[in-house]
């Protein structure tokens, strides 16, 4: 199958808009805050993004899965899409227990005392993320990016200029205000949208199915350990790392994580609402066309993209954070490494799990970040100080291999 250029092309432009603002914050928050408050902020970043991806308990993947490869009916896909809801619903009331009632906790234990106003704030708010996240995956399955585009758009917009003036006014705190309320604001913006465009307030009703509800829920362990593993590895190390060089280092260390995330957000976008997809669509070898076309488009364009990156690094510091964060230049190359084997890795772990192997694509998730965190503590007991990202690139490339090898076993014993 050859690579759809227009739709990949949709999906690119309607992503740059939320990319670039996303690009302005990180500016904003680095030029506002310093060194050492962006580092504290990019924390709780780290917290909120956690919380978001478990949203919807996960079966986003599921729903794109069980509604692409078969021409379902309206009825059908209603009744899948409403039994996604009513779970997403349900464990939004869960997260709002634990991050409601465990906001001093947290706070103490990950930000230093800070911000436990904030994450109840966002306990309370949190349910809208999980609602939007399942209408992009539905829509996706159907090839529809008009509300990705419009609320990428929209949201990004006012979550960014609400977050501007948080910090304007508020500082550090209006910084933390600003955070917890981005997400939340895009998912009332795509809820909006889809209501908009469809008019239908089944979905709103409860609806449980017990055989779907268990197919929607065999992807929820693999969204929840995905959520966790890199983000609980970070917060680990970074409660090593400010024992023993400070949040300024964190801070650094932080700014590439946000420059990385920058395009591995686009890369993502890509592979599940475009690539997904298609490799769930047709028979084992058709698929594996498909893994080949897509894997060879995504090392191409990552290549050029790591390397323009590489390349204007020092203009990167320069516009993106402030001189402080002038000691991150001399990390690009093993961030950039460490970043192309993980975008490899995304792909042939979601080609698993299009073919229905979740095992695979749950020791890919688990694992990248318990080897990431094992790595680091090997490295950083013998003080390198570059431990985190030597560890980033020694983890994704070993799970690379791994992969790749069990790429060729699977196929192997598929074609015969």
């Amino acid at each position: 199958m050859l690579v759809n250029f227009k739709m990949i092309y949709n999906i690119i432009i309607s992503s740059l808009v939320k990319i670039l603002l996303g690009v302005f914050v990180v500016k904003y928050l680095a030029w506002s805050l310093g060194v050492e408050g962006f580092g504290l902020i990019g924390q709780l970043m780290t917290l909120v993004a956690v919380i978001c991806m478990t949203s919807g308990l996960g079966v986003g993947s599921g729903l794109i899965k069980h509604l692409s490869p078969s021409q379902v009916g309206n009825h059908d896909r209603s009744e899948w899409f409403s039994v996604a809801i009513t779970l997403s619903v349900l464990f939004s009331c869960v997260v709002f227990c634990i991050v409601f009632f465990g906001a001093e906790h947290i706070s103490s234990r990950f930000l230093s005392g800070n911000f436990a106003a904030p994450i109840r704030v966002f306990a309370f708010i949190q349910f809208a993320v999980g609602i939007g996240t399942l209408i992009l995956a539905e829509a996706s399955s159907r090839g529809c990016s008009q509300i990705f585009r419009n609320a990428n758009i929209v949201g990004s917009l006012i979550g960014a200029l609400v977050l501007t003036l948080l910090v304007n006014h508020y500082g550090i705190d209006g910084a933390a205000y600003g955070v917890v309320t981005m997400p939340v604001i895009m998912g009332f913006v795509i809820i909006a949208l889809y209501l908009r465009s469809r008019p239908s307030f089944e979905i709103c009703l409860p609806k449980f199915n017990y055989k779907k509800s268990k197919a929607l829920l065999s992807y929820s362990g693999l969204t929840l350990i995905g959520a966790i593993s890199v983000p609980a590895a970070q917060v680990l190390m970074r409660d090593t790392l400010s024992d023993l060089y400070g949040w300024g280092f964190i801070g650094i260390w932080q700014a590439l994580i946000k420059i990385s995330d920058v395009y591995m957000q686009l890369i993502g976008v890509l592979i599940i609402h475009y690539a997904l997809p298609r490799f769930s669509r047709d028979d084992l070898k058709t698929s594996v066309i498909e893994l080949k076309s897509f894997a060879v488009f995504i090392s191409t364009v990552s290549i050029v993209g790591l390397l323009f990156v590489y390349f204007t690094r020092n203009q990167i510091i320069t516009v993106l954070f402030t001189p402080e964060f002038s000691g991150a230049v001399k990390l690009f190359v093993p961030q950039l490494i460490g970043d192309f084997f993980r975008i490899l890795c995304s792909v042939i772990s979601f080609w698993f799990v299009s073919r229905g192997v979740v095992k695979v694509g749950l020791l890919y998730e688990f694992g990248q970040g318990f080897l990431l965190y094992l790595f680091f503590e090997v490295l950083i007991s013998r003080s390198v100080m570059n431990a985190p990202l030597l560890a980033h690139v020694i983890s994704y490339s070993l799970i690379l291999f791994l992969l790749v090898l069990s790429f060729f076993m699977y196929y192997r014993r598929g074609v015969k």
